[in-house]
């Protein structure tokens, strides 16, 4: 894979460039300068999605206090505010109705099952059914502006689409310390939910399969190597100190090579890990 970097587009797209408002009284407070155009980009996705998909994908930017569409002239949303971001997306709701199509493409996503506990197939399909309808939104404006804004908007949160399509299926044979089962990372002790493909780095990949149109050709390859392992702590050490904490060995290729490169790169040995 060619190395491809976000953060190059959105500095490319100075989605971050901030000017202060005209208005003194808001002191140091700043503002984006391309709302607009993400606000844009947001209306043109949900004309192609039910009215379940739009309630899920508004939800999902109220919940994680968009940044984008609570820059008003009120100033940023700040922690436990998302007023100013439920008012944006009702105005958006009110003035809807002119764009939307008739024929959505999201009506066999169950919106409602969509969740870290759901069915990790239907998750796949929701995640590729929105990602199909962001390359075309992408397609009929492009700007990668709105595009760079809503992948950042949309993986803030713990809780997101993006982080339901990774099932858990092995584990290390003997976990750390013979200390319980835990998740997450920080303790020492026991055993650690690992993607064996970073979450970031597959972000990028769906990322560019966006820009490149390439989602219905692309996105069931890496989905069928996107899984977690349950991966005892010293290994995980292992792969930090190798320098693989979010990053795939160099030219790796998800289309042709294997999801265990970086373990094995890493220094993990593969025979300690069984499947569940």
């Amino acid at each position: 894979m060619e190395n491809f970097d976000l953060k190059k587009y959105i500095s490319e797209g100075r989605l971050f460039e901030k000017e202060k408002p005209k208005d003194s009284k808001y002191g140091n407070k700043s503002r984006y300068k391309y709302k607009p155009q993400y606000i844009e980009g947001v209306k043109k996705i949900l004309k192609y999605l039910t009215p379940q998909g739009r309630n899920y994908f508004l939800n999902q930017l109220k919940v994680q206090k968009s940044q984008y569409l609570c820059q008003g002239v009120e100033g940023e949303c700040n922690i436990g505010n998302t007023d100013i971001a439920k008012e944006e997306i009702k105005q958006m709701l009110s003035n809807i109705g002119d764009i939307m199509t008739t024929d959505p493409i999201d009506i066999d996503i169950d919106w409602k099952s969509v969740t870290s506990k759901g069915d990790v197939e239907n998750n796949r399909k929701a995640l590729k059914t929105w990602l199909d309808i962001a390359s075309k939104v992408y397609n009929e404006l492009n700007d990668t502006t709105f595009l760079t804004a809503l992948f950042k908007d949309l993986r803030i949160q713990k809780s997101n689409l993006f982080k339901f399509v990774a099932p858990i299926l092995y584990r290390s044979k003997i976990y750390s310390n013979n200390s319980k089962y835990y998740t997450g990372k920080g303790t020492g002790k026991g055993y650690v939910e690992e993607h064996v493909i970073p979450s970031s780095y597959v972000s990028k990949l769906l990322f560019k399969m966006v820009i490149d149109n390439t989602v219905q050709e692309d996105f069931d390859i890496l989905m069928s190597k996107y899984f977690q392992v349950l991966l005892n702590v010293e290994d995980d050490n292992k792969l930090d100190s190798a320098g693989f904490k979010s990053t795939m060995p160099s030219g790796w290729d998800f289309k042709t090579d294997d999801p265990w490169d970086r373990y094995i790169a890493g220094g993990v040995d593969l025979d300690t890990i069984e499947k569940i």
